[in-house]
């Protein structure tokens, strides 16, 4: 399977990225709650905020971000049936 990767972000945009998580989902099963990190370490000026979740889907919104970098995002969510799952997404950020 082939990573995602979302589009290019400039580092002054604030957009929001959504992971679909329908095509794993048993019947009846939902997401509760989900945690969306990145790769940029301390001091890195990529934010991520607003986690927010549907039955199948989390979304969050990123801000800032240093040009020339592609950072991984990585979200990791829990359904009610207790299953936690991890995707993970490239957002590249370059100065447009």
């Amino acid at each position: 399977m082939s990573r995602l990767k979302f589009p290019v972000k400039d580092s002054a945009e604030v957009l929001d990225y959504s992971f679909d998580c329908s095509d794993w989902l048993a019947t009846g099963d939902a997401i509760t709650s989900a945690t969306v990190t990145h790769n940029g370490g301390m001091g890195d000026t990529l934010t991520i905020s607003a986690v927010a979740t549907t039955p199948n889907s989390v979304r969050c919104w990123a801000s800032g971000g240093t040009n020339a970098r592609t950072y991984l995002i990585t979200s990791t969510a829990t359904t009610t049936a207790g299953r936690t799952v991890r995707r993970s997404a490239q957002l590249p950020v370059s100065s447009r």
